[in-house]
């Protein structure tokens, strides 16, 4: 009966943390195309001088990240995202650990917490939406094009943000007995 309750366990936890795994890549995408969006804010207010150098803390995914030669392609971004969800992911589970260790809970409804997110994500874009006219193209370019790419961001990032809590929520359910 003792191996039983503990296959039972450690199912679940496999399971908790596919799903966070999951919720994580999802609230990871909603960080993403919202930090491209402040990068679109930032560089149409301060100006368009920008330089990546934080690439050279994934050299262990690529040597050439160090150096700064290299070309970012989809599998490279693909790379880091996949490292960027799973340490997201840890540093959050570790963060409520150490609250729970010190008896600290932090309770928000799951409704409200749909709110704050929902109000967040619309001042950014509705500042995205503000500053449009103020992006500057190439010559002959038409700025209304970000308004529709602003609009597909701030969708995808919505859903994205709603399915991540969503997840987040459901694996809760399992949760093993040693977690609770």
């Amino acid at each position: 009966m003792e191996k039983i309750k503990l296959l039972e366990n450690i199912t679940k936890l496999v399971f908790r943390y596919i799903l966070k795994y999951a919720a994580y890549s999802f609230l990871t995408a909603a960080v993403i195309i919202t930090i491209t969006v402040l990068l679109v804010i930032f560089t149409t207010i301060i100006g368009d001088s920008l330089s990546f150098p934080f690439l050279k803390y994934f050299a262990f995914i690529n040597p050439a990240f160090r150096e700064g030669t290299f070309s970012l392609g989809i599998k490279e971004v693909m790379e880091i995202y996949s490292v960027v969800v799973f340490a997201v992911m840890a540093l959050f589970e570790l963060i409520k650990f150490i609250f729970k260790q010190r008896g600290i809970e932090i309770k928000v409804s799951f409704k409200r917490k749909l709110v704050y997110t929902f109000i967040f994500l619309s001042v950014i874009y509705l500042v995205a939406f503000l500053i449009e006219p103020s992006i500057r193209v190439s010559e002959g370019s038409n700025n209304s094009k970000f308004y529709f790419v602003f609009v597909i961001f701030y969708v995808i990032t919505v859903i994205s943000s709603m399915i991540y809590e969503v997840l987040n929520r459901f694996s809760e359910y399992f949760k093993p007995d040693f977690l609770s």
